[in-house]
């Protein structure tokens, strides 16, 4: 079977390699010129963690993860442990953390090994089916055919207004009152702090709380990888001038965080730059698929929201 996937994120090379081990003749397109792999931190459960075991990547996700033996509740002001969330021992297989490059380049490196082909500078430009087959459209005006399409684009995805615009249902992503700005630190940055030490010292995932809940912070330093991730939310009007994906001003972040516990105050002031994005939400669409069914829509192409399997947080 022919499968074209439409984006070389987390789930189009996850779909990809999960295709191609089946033997599947697998091509992805990515308009961006070369790999890019980002994004902060993110969380693989059980259930996501079961099917990897299958494809034989346990032994190559140890050398990313580390686990999460409980999720823990903080106070923003002070840091102290408001309630604690020992993860119940209901699966065989582990909870992890880890983050979104290294993720998606194992994906990558696998997908390929495996028969994969990724095609890089492919902007799409139009999709369509019939009953025999479906067919993609460049911007450069070749055109491929597949049985399958799986539309792995995000959440402003082309495909998703290509085979559901004339269905008259809203399909346009819904932005919410937040707004997330995500750090990175390594091993080097926190250890030239004694007072980030603390967060060296917290293998699991805390998330800090303000009181009024405007200000909120998910953080995580993966023992494994050596680097340290932290998000940094606010509930309400920002700096934020874009949609998703532009560079976030650290120093807004740093006046909208004074009042945070010492080490998260620290974390401000060793970073030099944030990323930030706009949360924002799919509205119930009328299906995932084409008329046809041969058009398939994945991930935040089809619902934006945090999965049972690859949860982002960073």
């Amino acid at each position: 079977m022919k499968v074209v996937i439409v984006g070389a994120g987390l789930g189009g090379l996850c779909a990809a390699l999960g295709f191609a081990r089946k033997g599947h003749d697998v091509q992805v397109l990515e308009q961006r010129p070369e790999p890019t792999p980002a994004g902060g931190a993110i969380n693989i459960r059980p259930g996501a963690t079961k099917i990897l075991h299958g494809w034989g990547l346990a032994p190559d996700l140890r050398r990313l993860c580390s686990d999460t033996p409980a999720n823990v509740l903080r106070k923003l002001a002070t840091g102290e442990v408001a309630t604690r969330a020992v993860a119940a021992d209901v699966s065989d297989y582990p909870d992890w953390g880890t983050n979104r490059d290294v993720v998606i380049d194992l994906f990558y490196r696998k997908a390929v090994a495996a028969g994969a082909t990724v095609t890089f500078n492919a902007a799409v430009a139009r999709v369509e089916d019939d009953s025999g087959a479906a067919y993609i459209t460049l911007q450069d005006g070749s055109r491929l055919e597949a049985d399958v399409v799986l539309a792995a684009d995000g959440i402003r995805s082309v495909v998703r207004e290509q085979i559901l615009r004339k269905t008259g249902r809203p399909i346009d992503p819904i932005l919410t009152g937040n707004t997330l700005y995500g750090i990175r630190l390594t091993k080097e940055q926190m250890d030239s702090d004694p007072g980030l030490r603390p967060l060296m010292d917290q293998s699991y995932l805390n998330v800090y709380m303000g009181e009024d809940s405007v200000l909120s912070v998910t953080s995580r330093y993966n023992t494994t990888l050596g680097t340290y991730a932290g998000l940094f939310g606010i509930n309400g009007e920002t700096d934020q001038q874009g949609l998703w994906d532009t560079r976030g001003d650290i120093d807004y972040v740093r006046m909208m965080f004074k009042g945070a516990c010492p080490e998260l105050r620290k974390v401000l002031e060793i970073a030099d730059s944030c990323d930030r994005w706009r949360l924002a939400e799919l509205p119930d669409l009328p299906r995932w698929t084409s008329e046809e069914g041969r058009i398939v829509l994945l991930g935040d192409s089809a619902a934006s929201i945090s999965s049972t399997g690859f949860e982002p947080f960073g």
